[in-house]
């Protein structure tokens, strides 16, 4: 015990290569919440916003429910994943809320694209 073999070693070596250069790509997604037995989905929007050159962009979208029935998952995925996109934020609302309101603010000369879908119960 205590010597590994050359495959394994080049394995290890090359998963942990593997793990560092996919970890370079800078996706900006946004879970929060967690899903739930018996939640549905609520409300999905693309949000979608053109680039404007040396500019950041900034867009506000509000997801309302009926009332009555309270978010449980907010998943704001993003659509540009090589990392050139934008940063959401929840300002509002949220799980156990009836609404939710976030907030993209895109790195400068970049636009805003991205999925959000809204799971409530």
């Amino acid at each position: 015990m205590g010597q590994i073999s050359i495959a394994t070693f080049f394995t290890i070596a090359a998963s942990a290569l593997l793990a560092v250069g996919v970890s370079g790509i800078k996706s900006h997604d946004l879970v929060v919440g967690n899903r739930i037995h018996g939640d549905f989905l609520l409300d999905q929007k693309q949000v979608d916003k053109s680039a404007i050159p040396l500019w950041r962009s900034e867009q506000t979208v509000t997801i309302k429910g009926d009332g009555i029935a309270k978010i449980t998952s907010i998943e704001i995925y993003d659509l540009k994943p090589e990392g050139h996109s934008a940063t959401p934020s929840i300002l509002k609302g949220g799980p156990g809320d009836s609404f939710v309101t976030v907030h993209f603010e895109s790195e400068r000369g970049h636009g805003i694209h991205f999925l959000v879908k809204v799971y409530a119960k």
